[in-house]
C-alpha cells in the first residue's frame, strides 16, 4: 500500500471525528477510545499507520488518552465525595453562629455605648429586615427593597 493510499485510508477513517475537539473533554476521550478500538480491530488502519510512520505517535496518543481518562474519572469521583457536604447541611450551624454573633453584638451595644457598634448593629438590623422580606416573612417592604 503506497503512502498516498495509506493517507487516504487514514483520512477517510478520521474524517467523522474532526469535530471531536469541540466536544466536552469526557466525550472527546470516549470518542478517542472508539478511534483506538477501531485502529486495533481493523488491520487496514493499522497497516496504513505503520506505512505513514506514525505508529509511535498513535501509541503515545492512546496512552495519554488513557491517562487523561483515569485522572478525569478520579477527579470526578473526588469531587462527588466533597459535594456530599452541601450548603443545606451547613446552614443550621451557620444560622446558629450568626444568632450568637448578633446576641453578643446586642449585648455589647447595651453595655458599652460605642458609635461604631451602634452603626454595625443598625446595619445588621437593616440586613435582617431585607432578608426576612426576601424569604417571604413580611408584607411590609423597606423603602429600598422592591416588593415581590
Amino acid at each position: 500500500m503506497p503512502k498516498k493510499a495509506a493517507a487516504n485510508t487514514l483520512q477517510l477513517f478520521l474524517e467523522p471525528y474532526w469535530d471531536a475537539l469541540a466536544l466536552p473533554w469526557d466525550t472527546e476521550s470516549d470518542i478517542l477510545d472508539e478511534v483506538f478500538g477501531q485502529y486495533h480491530a481493523q488491520s487496514e488502519l493499522s497497516s496504513a499507520i505503520v506505512i505513514l510512520g506514525i505508529q509511535a505517535q498513535f501509541t503515545a496518543f492512546e496512552a495519554k488518552n488513557t491517562a487523561f481518562k483515569t485522572l478525569y474519572n478520579s477527579r470526578n469521583a473526588e469531587s462527588a465525595l466533597r459535594s456530599k457536604v452541601s450548603g443545606t447541611k451547613l446552614k443550621p450551624a451557620a444560622v446558629a453562629s450568626y444568632i450568637q454573633f448578633c446576641t453578643a453584638l446586642e449585648q455589647a451595644v447595651n453595655l458599652t455605648l460605642s458609635e461604631d457598634l451602634i452603626l454595625l448593629f443598625n446595619k445588621l438590623d437593616d440586613l435582617r429586615k431585607k432578608s426576612h422580606l426576601l424569604e417571604g416573612g413580611s408584607k411590609d417592604a423597606p423603602d429600598d427593597v422592591p416588593a415581590k
